[in-house]
């Protein structure tokens, strides 16, 4: 599932674009939607819907910027929303 999701952050984007965030919505497993019945199940084939959010890598790096210079240092970024969840 991580190798996956990784792929999928990964997308082309246009030029000014970055991911910001990566929401896993749902999978299918083989041709089997939903969780898998049994731990051991295999398949051939992981199918992963998701919801990618981005933002401008310009307004991104002027903000990580301006905190540094505050002498504070950036961690990460998220979406202010799941931020506050």
């Amino acid at each position: 599932m991580n190798r996956v999701k990784e792929r999928a952050a990964r997308v082309q984007l246009q030029e000014d674009r970055m991911v910001l965030q990566l929401f896993p919505q749902d999978f299918v497993v083989g041709r089997s939607p939903g969780p898998p019945r049994s731990g051991k199940m295999t398949a051939a084939r992981l199918e992963l819907n998701v919801h990618l959010l981005t933002a401008s890598a310009r307004e991104h790096d002027a903000l990580v910027g301006a905190v540094n210079q505050a002498h504070l240092v950036v961690e990460e970024t998220v979406f202010e929303a799941q931020a506050a969840w």
